[in-house]
């Protein structure tokens, strides 16, 4: 434990694949990529947590640069299973595509799933793997039904659509386009009608549904967003579900003037101030 406890930060681990046999290296992961050789000096003892489709193998470890294990089936293979170890894993783009792939067929938990998609959106953001590659991963999660997979998913997908704030508005455009048709069958599924026998979860995978449809320009819910919009305006005070009101509002705002002329007001209803903007 003194490495873990001593040492500042923790690696990454890259996958090369050679045949049955993989080849793994670690090196200390930063956020930046632009580790330096005396950065670059702690070797961690990995437990590396290997799952395959016949289970789980808890006896790998090493500690050493780099190591070579092998698989009795290149099908399939994930490292850290469960997410229970302290590492990123670097996936190669083509076993990523396949990791997404099997997130189908119930080889992956949810903490698997959530797992590869936070490494993976952490490796494209610092630059250690193409954000083509985890695109390519996120596509394979549409039929996903967890909220905490679901959360990672947007987190990961507006990320990269942060980083492209300011590119050519046709690639905004795309990356738009793509959370969109992500999250709208998703939002048509689920529906935004909220039940007393709603859990907490999915109250929530509801609210996230919507948003993530919404606010990417999806006809049927931006459709529905208005008309509560307008039911709202007119003074029906409930007919916005608390959940929706963030996104009722921002849809409003972004798509409202290809209705008409836009007026924002400030009311005061029931002692809380409340934001009105009257689509005339």
């Amino acid at each position: 434990m003194a490495t873990w406890t001593k040492k500042i930060g923790y690696p990454v681990v890259t996958v090369t694949e050679d045949g049955k046999k993989i080849h793994l290296k670690q090196n200390r992961y930063l956020k930046t990529a632009d580790v330096k050789p005396e950065e670059d000096e702690t070797l961690w003892p990995i437990f590396v947590g290997l799952k395959t489709k016949d289970g789980v193998n808890e006896d790998i470890v090493f500690e050493t640069r780099e190591s070579t294990i092998e698989v009795p089936d290149t099908d399939f293979f994930k490292l850290n299973a469960e997410q229970a170890a302290v590492y990123r894993t670097l996936y190669s783009p083509e076993r990523l595509k396949k990791l997404g792939e099997s997130a189908k067929t119930g080889l992956l938990s949810v903490e698997d799933r959530a797992g590869i998609l936070g490494d993976a959106g952490a490796l494209a953001t610092s630059g250690y793997q193409k954000t083509s590659a985890l695109l390519d991963l996120v596509s394979g999660f549409k039929e996903e039904e967890s909220y905490v997979v679901w959360a990672e998913l947007s987190a990961r997908v507006s990320s990269i659509k942060s980083a492209w704030l300011f590119a050519p508005q046709e690639e905004r455009a795309a990356l738009k386009k793509f959370q969109c048709d992500l999250m709208a069958p998703l939002a048509h599924k689920l529906g935004w009608e909220f039940k007393e026998s709603d859990d907490e979860l999915a109250q929530q995978l509801k609210t996230l549904a919507f948003s993530g449809a919404g606010l990417n320009g999806d006809p049927k819910v931006v459709e529905a967003a208005m008309a509560m919009f307008k039911k709202f305006a007119a003074g029906d005070l409930d007919a916005i579900h608390p959940n929706l009101r963030g996104t009722v509002y921002g849809i409003a705002l972004q798509f409202g003037s290809n209705q008409g002329e836009k007026e924002v007001g400030v009311s005061r209803s029931h002692g809380d101030m409340m934001l009105m903007l009257i689509i005339r």
